[in-house]
């Protein structure tokens, strides 16, 4: 998986080198239908295959990825498109949330509300931070 700042937003590509496929998730654009997403990532789909195909080549002796045969697919309808603003916070869900053939928990405007306060604790609180959860937080986060 590959979050890809584009375009002002974030999408995923995921990539799947044994099926030679490339799947496109675009929050801002899922509602839009796959020919606006298609000419929206067409073109960065193939340098991302193409680039993957190259770094595996060069640092992973015996494994050959074949250049013909690459299918790029764009996952549309999954919610309706989001803000530009939102989208990074899309992805991180798509990354915790898709199974293979679906957004297992899909974000609704409610639900993303909860998830911002939620990733913005998940940050704070890592591990290796030396810094004190401010005083705000504790009131925001949901424990």
């Amino acid at each position: 998986m590959l979050p890809v700042p584009y375009h002002n937003s974030w999408s995923l590509y995921v990539v799947d080198v044994d099926e030679k496929t490339l799947l496109v998730k675009d929050p801002c654009e899922t509602s839009n239908g796959e020919d606006a997403m298609k000419l929206k990532h067409e073109d960065n789909a193939n340098h991302i295959i193409e680039g993957l195909r190259r770094c595996i080549h060069e640092n992973i002796a015996g494994w050959y990825v074949p250049a013909q045969g690459w299918r790029v697919n764009y996952n549309v309808g999954m919610h309706p498109n989001s803000e530009i603003h939102d989208s990074h916070l899309h992805v991180v869900n798509y990354i915790r949330e898709f199974t293979g053939l679906y957004i297992y928990n899909p974000l609704t405007p409610n639900r993303l509300h909860y998830f911002r306060q939620m990733i913005a604790y998940e940050v704070i609180s890592m591990r290796g931070n030396k810094a004190e959860l401010p005083d705000f937080m504790l009131e925001v986060v949901p424990f």
